[in-house]
C-alpha cells in the first residue's frame, strides 16, 4: 500500500463550502474596513455579520461580535483570537425541536481584536472559518446529543483548568474538524495564490512535516495524522481541479 493509499483510509472534516467563505470573506472584509454590519464605524461589542446559514449547515444564525481583548488576550494572541461560547449552554437555552443549532437566537461568535485592526487578512478568515466550522458542526449543535453522556463528558473535560492549548483540546472531536478544515484551506489557498503548482504540491503532501502545535499532536497518533493527510490531499484536489484535468 502507498503512501495515498494508506491516508485515503479515514474519514475526513467538515468541508469548507462556498457558503462558508463568503461569510468568512465578509467579516474579515468589514473587521479590517473598521465597520459595523450597517456599514457604521466599528465598535466593541458591535455587530459584524448577522446571516443565515440554511440546512444542511446550522439552519440558524450566526452572529458574530467584535469584543475587547484583555490584557492576557493582547499578550498572547497577536493575530487576534475567537470563541463560540454559545456552544456548551445548549442544554440551558432550549428551543423548538424543529429547529436546528445552539439557540433560538443563533449561535454567536466572539472575535477578539484590538481597534485599529493590524492583523494579515488571511490569518482573520482563518480564525473566523475555525469558528463558523464550530457553529455548524453537528456534533455540537445538534439536539439528540445534547443530553448525552459522550456530551457530558465534554463539558467536564472544557471546564478543568490549563485545557485551552493542551493535548485534549487539540484532539477533541470538535477541535480536530476545525483545526483541519480551516487551517488546510486556507494553506492550500495560499499555495494557490503564490503560485505553487499541482505536482509541487504533492510532493509538499508526500513529505509534509508537522509544524503548528496541534499538527505535533496528531502526528502521534497515526491515524489522526492520516486523517490530516487525507483531508490536505483532498483539498489540493479541489483547488488544483483545472490542473488535476489537464
Amino acid at each position: 500500500m502507498n503512501w495515498l493509499q494508506q491516508i485515503m483510509k479515514v474519514g475526513g472534516p467538515i468541508k469548507v463550502t462556498p457558503d462558508l467563505v463568503e461569510l468568512a470573506d465578509l467579516v474579515t472584509d468589514r473587521l479590517l474596513e473598521g465597520i459595523d454590519e450597517n456599514g457604521e464605524p466599528l465598535e466593541y461589542g458591535g455587530c459584524i455579520a448577522d446571516k443565515y446559514l440554511p440546512i444542511p449547515y446550522s439552519g440558524h444564525r450566526i452572529i458574530v461580535v467584535l469584543q475587547r481583548p484583555d490584557q492576557k488576550q493582547k499578550e498572547e494572541n497577536i493575530h487576534g483570537n475567537a470563541e463560540t461560547p454559545t456552544w456548551w449552554q445548549m442544554n440551558e437555552q432550549r428551543r423548538p425541536t424543529s429547529e436546528l443549532g445552539s439557540s433560538s437566537a443563533g449561535c454567536h461568535v466572539n472575535l477578539y481584536y484590538e481597534l485599529p485592526i493590524k492583523a494579515w487578512r488571511y490569518d482573520i478568515r482563518q480564525v473566523v472559518l475555525h469558528e463558523i466550522i464550530h457553529c455548524i458542526d453537528p456534533k455540537l449543535n445538534q439536539e439528540e446529543l445534547l443530553n448525552t453522556k459522550w456530551h457530558e463528558k465534554h463539558r467536564q473535560t472544557m471546564d478543568r483548568p490549563g485545557y485551552q492549548g493542551s493535548p485534549e483540546y487539540y484532539t477533541a472531536p470538535w477541535e480536530q474538524d476545525a483545526y483541519i478544515s480551516s487551517t488546510i484551506y486556507e494553506m492550500v489557498q495560499m499555495w494557490h495564490r503564490n503560485g505553487v503548482s499541482y505536482n509541487r504540491a504533492m510532493e509538499e503532501i508526500r513529505s509534509y512535516p508537522p509544524q503548528r502545535t496541534f499538527e505535533k499532536e496528531y502526528a502521534k497518533n497515526p491515524q489522526l495524522w492520516q486523517r490530516y493527510m487525507k483531508h490536505l490531499y483532498k483539498v489540493v484536489q479541489e483547488v488544483y481541479q483545472a490542473e488535476v484535468v489537464a
